[in-house]
């Protein structure tokens, strides 16, 4: 065998066996674009003028495809008599990304009043690693856009 030839054959089974090394390691590399980090979200406006925004932190699970989450809502609806009835709801979530489409589910840890509120669930697209739009799914629904700052994340 010729040294070019065997210098070749070195260097592709080294790739074979340093691929199935990380296989085994069971840890999974964020697909691109990223979307760990902090996110701040806004709804549109729905059903009775209401509108919704908050912020969420995004962090990879062991599990592939898999995020841990928690968010902060803050839900502002005028009421009948044209008061206020203002919500903050503190929740942790699950998002399960599958390529470009992010779904989260949500459980409600705290309220700062107590309220029939409903879990945030979302529907969302990625769009890049600073956008993500989709549908908010709770009691009610309504488009929401989620955005974060370019720069470090974590």
């Amino acid at each position: 065998m010729r040294a070019p030839a065997a210098v070749a054959l070195i260097l592709a089974l080294g790739a074979v066996i340093a691929g199935a090394a990380n296989a085994q390691t069971g840890r999974w590399r964020e697909p691109t674009p990223a979307i760990s980090g902090a996110w701040r979200f806004e709804t549109a406006i729905y059903d009775r003028d209401c509108r919704m925004r908050g912020q969420m932190t995004l962090r990879r699970s062991s599990e592939s495809g898999i995020y841990d989450c928690r968010l902060v809502a803050f839900e502002r609806c005028p009421d009948q008599e044209n008061a206020e009835i203002n919500s903050e709801v503190e929740q942790v979530c699950r998002a399960v990304r599958n390529g470009e489409q992010l779904t989260i589910t949500s459980e409600i840890v705290r309220m700062k009043e107590e309220s029939p509120y409903q879990p945030d669930d979302f529907e969302l697209v990625i769009r890049s690693g600073l956008l993500m739009q989709g549908e908010l799914r709770s009691a009610d629904i309504a488009p929401v856009e989620f955005r974060r700052e370019p720069g470090p994340m974590s």
